[in-house]
């Protein structure tokens, strides 16, 4: 399956490697809210010290509730603008991003995008227009598709009008199902297609000139999220499942999604769980919608907020991972949320395992189910730091203030970012590694400028970490980076914690005795914690001799 999709994507699209911050939490207000709510919003999160990038506006954001054309205007009393100076740190918009918060629009799309794709066609290649009489009357119309289209302007695109919006700050756009996934059975389209024909093309058409659109007006990747999509969709944008809710129905919907090459997808976070939660923050990327409800954070019960945090911040402590995993997908099409037959496919017992999967290459998630089935090899519980042997069906002790199974696979290696607000909150000069010690295993860590295209072009930086357990001895190797992108840190250095190991008997880091005072040993969690080893020219070793592996 990995090669198939490989090869499938190949010709259809590989995935498209969103900007860092949306691989963080992305908050949707309540479509009542004015500018004045969205940034009490926007300083609750900092107040609750829970991380998150993005905020989204919903229709109310415009002058005209639901507005299609391409007249759209800020809705005057809600978020006004001066018009004498309509874009600067002085809007409501500034005040965002000096928060360290990026703003989403929520649009509505049935603007005719079959015109700006002829444009594109060389004119010899030009197909022959096609008129009202050459389709057949339609029995239940009356009469056959009509060009009824009163809102395109066949030499505008459609993203032309956005640009101001973009100009003055926003930063990403939520596409609506609506009318992007209708139907138009009396529709005639500008390059002369019926509706039939382009009824499935049209969300991919349009997520591709919104991405695209961003892409040539500014030079930066496009966070565009869509309830529709098609074949190919994954090129240029991320997908959430509308309004379905956050249970097990999109779950199997996104491993679906992932197995047809599709990474980027999401769902309406369920914050009224634990479970919700759980699944909400270990999915491809999160996104809390209060659209026409009350989810935010801070209006639930005091058990449920320190969950909501809980998982917040060890999402943002995982984004090295995650976006590691992106840019495998981006490259291989192999997806970031990843079933267990995807993984696994020689245990029949992974074949229809619908309530649990695999988060990159290292998580083992249950989602909505306190019952798992553990593959072949060594499993960590991640909450409790027990290991289990695989090949078995579990039923987990979840602790109440989690809502799931996690575990981490053996020989796992996971880094992880110091606690932060927001992308780009603090500089990464630290990273900590994660060490489930066994066999021999790797890790390739993946960094750009988390914005541009540069890593197109090879502006990125790996770390590749190798762990082997040979003859009674730990070896950790950390290389040099390779590469180097716009931003990078000068400096690097790493802590350690390597886990399910006994006391070591000694340490030694680039064939140096590690002082016992630089180390440190937690029975309890079987680990040992090795602090602040920088970066050299040539690589850090670490060998541990252990008493024992456990």
């Amino acid at each position: 399956l990995p090669e198939l999709i490989n090869h499938y994507t190949e010709i259809a699209g590989k995935p498209h490697l969103l900007p860092l911050y949306g691989y963080g939490l992305t908050f949707v207000c309540n479509q009542q809210a004015n500018a004045r709510e969205m940034l009490d919003d926007c300083l609750n999160f900092r107040r609750e010290g829970i991380p998150c990038d993005l905020v989204g506006l919903e229709p109310g954001w415009m002058s005209e509730h639901y507005d299609f054309t391409i007249n759209k205007q800020w809705h005057p009393e809600r978020f006004y603008i001066p018009h004498w100076s309509p874009k600067g740190s002085h809007t409501f918009l500034g005040a965002a991003s000096r928060l360290g918060f990026k703003i989403s629009l929520w649009l509505c799309c049935d603007y005719d995008l079959s015109y700006a794709e002829e444009a594109l066609i060389p004119k010899e290649e030009e197909p022959q227009d096609r008129h009202h009489d050459d389709f057949e009357k339609d029995e239940h119309l009356g009469h056959a598709p009509l060009r009824m289209d009163k809102l395109t302007k066949p030499d505008e695109p459609w993203f032309e009008h956005l640009k101001k919006f973009v100009d003055q700050g926003v930063s990403a756009f939520k596409m609506d199902g609506a009318n992007q996934v209708n139907e138009h059975p009396d529709r005639m389209w500008g390059n002369g297609m019926t509706d039939e024909e382009m009824h499935n093309l049209y969300p991919t058409l349009l997520n591709k000139q919104m991405s695209l659109g961003f892409k040539e007006h500014t030079g930066k990747r496009a966070m565009i999220y869509s309830s529709g999509g098609y074949a190919g969709i994954q090129r240029y944008s991320a997908t959430w499942a509308g309004d379905t809710g956050g249970g097990s129905g999109p779950l199997t919907s996104m491993l679906n999604h992932g197995l047809s090459g599709h990474s980027n997808t999401s769902c309406d976070m369920d914050v009224f769980s634990h479970q919700g939660i759980h699944f909400g923050f270990l999915m491809p990327w999160s996104q809390l919608c209060s659209w026409a409800y009350w989810r935010h954070p801070w209006l639930l019960e005091e058990k449920s907020l320190e969950v909501f945090k809980y998982y917040a911040r060890l999402r943002y402590r995982l984004l090295p991972y995650i976006y590691s995993m992106a840019h495998i997908a981006s490259r291989t099409g192999m997806p970031i949320m990843r079933s267990m037959n995807l993984m696994f496919p020689d245990d029949p017992e992974c074949e229809n395992r619908i309530s649990q999967y695999m988060f990159g290459e290292s998580f083992l998630t249950g989602a909505f189910t306190d019952t798992i089935y553990l593959p072949e090899g060594k499993w960590f519980d991640f909450w409790s730091g027990e290991v289990y042997t695989g090949k078995q069906e579990l039923k987990c002790n979840i602790p109440e203030d989690r809502g799931g199974p996690l575990f981490v696979r053996s020989g796992a290696i996971i880094p992880n970012w110091p606690e932060m607000d927001y992308v780009g909150h603090k500089p990464v000069n630290k990273i900590d590694l994660h060490v489930y010690s066994a066999g021999k295993s790797s890790f390739t860590l993946y960094e750009d400028d988390g914005i541009s295209y540069d890593y197109l072009d090879g502006a990125v930086a790996t770390t590749l970490i190798e762990n082997s357990f040979n003859n009674g001895l730990m070896e950790l190797t950390i290389h040099t980076r390779k590469g180097s992108y716009k931003g990078m840190p000068e400096n690097r250095c790493y802590d350690l914690y390597i886990h399910a190991i006994g006391k070591p008997s000694s340490v030694l880091v680039d064939n140096k005795l590690l002082e016992v005072s630089k180390w440190s040993y937690d029975e309890k969690r079987a680990t040992i914690a090795i602090h602040s080893l920088a970066e050299n020219k040539d690589k850090i070793v670490v060998v541990i001799n252990p008493e024992m592996l456990l």
